[in-house]
């Protein structure tokens, strides 16, 4: 009997599968996968805000940040500006090429209830008094 009983208990391998319990294991699986994916949206987090510091903010003026034209060499003369009263959109205008003139507006704020701002707007017309620059 002893060698029945000894073959019997080696049948079953001794270790810690012995022991593991089935119904625990998949909440302990969920559990471990949630802390690994909060701590690597948190290296996540942690890499953008140490990145978005290094970034240097530059103030120019306003047009300094526009593209270049024609590799740099644009039309830079400037444009006649019509002030308008407050709550209207100025009004800016000059030649843009051979016989065409280009208008251009501001933003501005139609005051009712409640206040709409109206777009900018730019227009380019012909203009026979336009002449190569």
């Amino acid at each position: 009997m002893r060698e029945l009983t000894a073959t019997r208990e080696s049948a079953v391998p001794p270790g810690p599968a012995a022991h593991r319990s089935t119904t625990g294991a998949a909440p302990a699986r969920r559990a471990r996968a949630t802390a690994r994916h909060f701590r690597r949206a948190l290296v996540a987090f942690a890499l953008a805000l140490l990145l978005s510091a290094c970034y240097a903010h530059v103030e120019v003026e306003p047009g300094e940040a526009d593209p270049l034209v024609r590799g740099g060499a644009g039309e830079n003369t400037p444009a006649e500006v019509f002030n308008m009263p407050d709550g209207f959109g100025n009004l800016a205008t000059k030649c843009v090429g051979v016989g065409k003139r280009g208008y251009v507006t501001t933003r501005w704020l139609r005051h009712e209830d409640p206040p709409v701002f109206v777009p900018a707007n730019t227009v380019v017309v012909d203009d026979p008094t336009c002449q190569a620059p």
